[in-house]
């Protein structure tokens, strides 16, 4: 049978100033994850252009990681991407397991639309339209855009953006895709991993959490999430100089300035 697809006009919507339709209603939190090279590189050709089997089996643990609170029913996380990125996964692994997957296509927006993916995979014109069908839901627990650049590009852009974990691959290759800049001043680093090498190819893991957010994303972060668990425990900042600079930056937002009773500057 098709899957079901969400469409514009079946939605409270309202138009923003790029001609976007987006729904009225408080948009849920969402993360996104990914791996980028030491210039920001994302793929090559459709594909990944490295093999990091910790960074797969990382992606798995933190994607299906899900916060349970006992007497609630069970939930999946549910993973967001654009059509490259589903036509990229093998198709063995093709829909992601454990998870429920969401394929970004503009045609669902056009009348006649049939999906023609397996049945489950829903089918959304946007990231943000995507977001709003997943958080009608009760048995969705953490949302992720998992790719590919454009989806990035408006998962980073959206203000329900709460995280985002970054393998960061310490060595330039050659990409045609990339993940886009991002407003680091509305986030902070949550974890760092100790840096670690598969076959001489350096890299890390980082979580970066948003620290400009409603009451409603402070209170959700005030426990650590089963996703920032799974990455390796939010606080963990295992390079000292993320904590020396943490540290100065909470004195600059939150310090109080005290008389200098010398006078002499010091």
């Amino acid at each position: 049978s098709p899957s079901p697809t969400l469409r514009a006009a079946e939605q409270p919507a309202l138009v923003s100033a790029a001609g976007t339709a987006i729904c009225a209603a408080k948009m849920a939190s969402v993360s996104v994850i990914v791996a980028t090279t030491s210039k920001g590189g994302i793929g090559k050709d459709g594909a990944l252009p490295w093999r990091l089997p910790e960074d797969m089996a990382h992606f798995k643990r933190v994607t299906m990681a899900v916060d349970e609170a006992a007497g609630e029913e069970k939930k999946a996380n549910a993973v967001i991407m654009g059509r490259r990125t589903w036509d990229s996964l093998p198709e063995k692994f093709r829909p992601l397991t454990g998870r429920v997957n969401v394929v970004l296509t503009k045609e669902a927006d056009k009348p006649g639309f049939t999906s023609t993916y397996p049945e489950g995979v829903l089918v959304a014109a946007s990231v943000a339209q995507a977001v709003d069908m997943l958080s009608s839901r009760s048995d969705i627990g953490e949302i992720f855009v998992i790719g590919g650049q454009a989806a990035y590009q408006e998962a980073v852009e959206l203000p329900g953006c709460e995280r985002i974990f970054i393998t960061r691959i310490g060595k330039d290759i050659e990409c045609d895709a990339f993940f886009p800049a991002f407003d680091e001043s509305k986030f902070r680093i949550a974890h760092v991993s100790k840096s670690r090498s598969h076959k001489e190819l350096p890299y890390d893991f980082v979580v970066y959490e948003r620290s400009d957010a409603s009451a409603e994303g402070a209170r959700l972060r005030k426990e650590v999430s089963a996703s920032v668990a799974a990455a390796g425990g939010a606080g963990q900042f295992l390079h000292e100089e993320y904590q020396y600079l943490n540290a100065i930056r909470e004195i600059i937002e939150k310090g109080i300035s005290m008389e200098d009773r010398t006078g002499v500057g010091t």
